[in-house]
């Protein structure tokens, strides 16, 4: 993974800028507001540093990126440089970033120690 994005990604975990949801990239209530898992945090700056846009599901309650709601796009992996031995420990992995995000209700400060550690 690229050192810059890796950084980026973990201090947007760590800022508490992102409201923190599960099972899904990007979650809109109601009122707009919208929760994003640690993966959708990674599409998220992915999407402003591009100019790609955020989908939404016909109810706008569910983000999601060219058809992915809840696994990484392969444009943002590309951009974030991620390997597959990355993507592994990001996405299938039972105690990785997806795991700790989605079963294990991790918070967002431990998954970004995880990436430190092991990306």
């Amino acid at each position: 993974m690229k050192s810059d994005v890796k950084q980026r990604w973990i201090d947007a975990l760590e800022n508490g800028d992102y409201p923190q949801t599960r099972g899904c990239l990007l979650e809109q209530d109601c009122y707009g507001d919208c929760s994003y898992c640690a993966l959708g945090v990674l599409v998220d700056l992915y999407v402003r540093d591009t100019n790609a846009e955020w989908q939404f599901d016909t109810d706008d309650v569910f983000g999601y990126m060219n058809g992915y709601y809840m696994t990484l796009p392969p444009e943002v992996a590309e951009w974030a440089g991620i390997s597959e031995d990355d993507r592994h420990l990001i996405e299938i992995a039972d105690d990785g970033v997806v795991g700790m995000n989605d079963s294990y209700g991790k918070s967002f400060g431990e998954i970004a120690g995880f990436i430190k550690e092991k990306l």
